[in-house]
């Protein structure tokens, strides 16, 4: 993976990312996944060396999801936006988030490998 594929968004559009996405804005949740996923995976690869690619991506897609399915839990006074993505994918998504009445659809992005 190359360093813009995998860059963090600078903080000026983390803080809009997360802004809309909190906000409810319908484009928010395809914007934070094309934002994120690419660097989150690659998070992910460097924390868990040897760690399946695809198992990866797939945490990574999960997290993005769950934060876009029910933002309410995020906070953006207590961490930036990708720190939040982070922590979720490190850990697994809490089970309060995978029975959402009605979830907000992350578009399908390429993410080159």
């Amino acid at each position: 993976m190359t360093r813009a594929r995998t860059a963090w968004p600078p903080p000026a559009v983390e803080h809009r990312l997360a802004e809309g996405l909190l906000a409810g804005n319908p484009a928010a949740p395809a914007e934070v996944a094309a934002a994120y996923l690419a660097p989150l995976t690659a998070y992910l690869r460097t924390i868990r060396p040897g760690s399946d690619e695809d198992a990866c991506a797939a945490a990574a897609e999960s997290a993005v999801r769950g934060v876009c399915r029910r933002p309410t839990p995020y906070d953006p006074a207590g961490l930036p936006l990708g720190a939040f993505l982070r922590f979720v994918a490190g850990r697994g998504l809490p089970p309060e988030w995978d029975d959402a009445e009605e979830p907000r659809p992350v578009a399908a992005v390429a993410v080159p490998g």
